[in-house]
């Protein structure tokens, strides 16, 4: 189907591209809402169950229709969205059946009473009365057998969806259907379908929205069971951690990491409160590591920007070795504020070479402020040379720190100014001599050793 927002199927012999807005998902229907590309036809998706039905061309929906119920009441899921790309590559979409071919395979695959709650949701389509003297005519058939539960079932769908219906009194009457129901209440409450669609309607609740997700593990819908976690992570954001423990389980347990990291980047954006945000940022950087995608991971973390917690140090650590440059000017050591100082040794050894090579000694100390309180060698030699950087008379402790840390170049532009502070004072000659040979300069250090031995002669 190539990417998730845009689709095909064949029409006519003519394919035609679909370009995918959203997702509505309610009492086990999904519906793709999709457009042509010059967004003149508006064209719906039909599945239930993660299964696809058909599709349609939908110039209008009916006011009263299920599908409006759908569009109004249902979980909402715009595109992009990894569940549309999930539900999409479960189905081989190449043309829509006819309505007919669909009624034939619903039959086919669910039970009466299944059947009967699928079928409301072409009323935008089909002739309500159509559609009620197909439910009549089921509620004939379920009580020729004897099958009463399964005809008050499908009565129930009527009531509930088409509570305005004159009954068809050779078929039932008001009276009698509610006889039946009373009779069959205890097992009516037992009905997963009429539970279902219960649940859907009160999926405000707490108890509500925890009942549906139990039911739709159990039933390993997960697909519907991933939508319910994303719909209450937007909308319930103080239930945050539970439900994203939750989440977590779900994706650990039946989603490869590269689907992991998808749906979690979805949950991904500013307007997230912060702390819910930097959850959401440790398990996006655990799956990037977990991928090998050691340059997703670095990036991820400069442009975030987030501190990590020290158990995830590890993983700067493992991502900073694997990289093949480091941006240090997007990369800060905000993010490395909550690291130990042996976490820290480990990353500033690693770090070191890019930070000399990237910034002076007074861009460095500026980088290192937010762990400066930590006692390392290296930011308490960047502390010292950061106090002396400007100082004359000390250019010759910089350079010997400088040195210290392998950054000849460096070093030796400060014992070039303390020679020239110094003229006659051996001490930066002997340094530059020193410096010179080491940078494979053989006749600046001659030039320099001579200059070293007549400035002891004349001592």
């Amino acid at each position: 189907m190539g990417n998730e927002t845009v689709m095909t199927w064949n029409e006519n012999l003519k394919q035609v591209e679909l370009d995918i807005q959203g997702i509505y998902l309610y009492q086990g229907f999904q519906v793709l809402e999709t457009f042509t590309i010059n967004k003149d036809e508006c064209y719906y998706l039909f599945f239930y169950k993660n299964q696809f039905l058909t599709g349609k061309m939908t110039s209008k929906m009916k006011r009263k229709s299920t599908l409006k119920q759908i569009v109004s009441k249902g979980i909402y899921l715009p595109s992009p969205h990894p569940i549309i790309n999930m539900l999409v590559s479960l189905n081989s979409i190449q043309k829509f059946p006819t309505f007919n071919m669909t009624w034939k395979n619903i039959n086919k695959n669910n039970d009466k009473v299944e059947a009967a709650h699928i079928l409301t949701i072409f009323d935008s389509y089909i002739k309500k009365d159509k559609i009620l003297s197909v439910l009549n005519q089921m509620v004939v058939q379920s009580k020729e057998t004897y099958n009463y539960l399964q005809s008050v079932g499908i009565q129930k769908i009527m009531v509930e969806n088409y509570p305005n219906h004159i009954w068809d009194k050779s078929v039932m009457t008001r009276q009698d259907y509610e006889q039946y129901s009373l009779n069959y209440q205890s097992e009516l409450e037992m009905d997963p379908l009429h539970t279902e669609n219960q649940l859907y309607v009160q999926l405000n609740s707490v108890k509500a929205y925890n009942l549906l997700q139990k039911k739709l593990r159990e039933e390993s819908r997960i697909l519907e069971s991933l939508a319910l976690y994303c719909h209450r992570l937007s909308s319930n954001p103080e239930d945050f951690k539970l439900n994203f423990n939750g989440l977590i389980e779900t994706l650990t347990t039946h989603f490869s990491e590269i689907e992991t990291r998808s749906i979690l980047e979805s949950f991904y954006h500013p307007s997230i409160p912060l702390k819910n945000k930097e959850w959401i940022h440790q398990h996006i950087l655990s799956h990037l590591i977990a991928l090998e995608d050691y340059e997703d991971a670095f990036a991820f973390m400069a442009k975030e920007k987030i501190p990590l917690p020290s158990n995830q140090m590890h993983q700067v650590l493992l991502t900073i070795k694997n990289v093949n440059s480091i941006n240090l000017k997007e990369f800060t050591a905000d993010i490395l504020i909550h690291a130990d100082s042996q976490q820290l040794e480990q990353i500033l050894n690693v770090l070191t070479p890019k930070l000399l090579e990237q910034f002076d000694i007074k861009n460095i100390y500026h980088w290192l402020t937010p762990i400066l309180h930590h006692p390392l060698p290296f930011i308490n030699t960047v502390k010292a040379m950061y106090e002396i950087r400007e100082e004359p008379d000390q250019q010759h402790i910089l350079g010997e720190l400088y040195y210290q840390l392998h950054q000849l170049p460096k070093a030796l532009d400060c014992f070039l100014w303390d020679e020239e502070l110094n003229p006659t004072n051996p001490r930066p000659i002997g340094w530059l001599t020193k410096l010179y040979h080491e940078l494979g300069m053989e006749e600046e250090s001659k030039s320099y050793q001579y200059l070293y031995k007549q400035i002891q002669k004349s001592s």
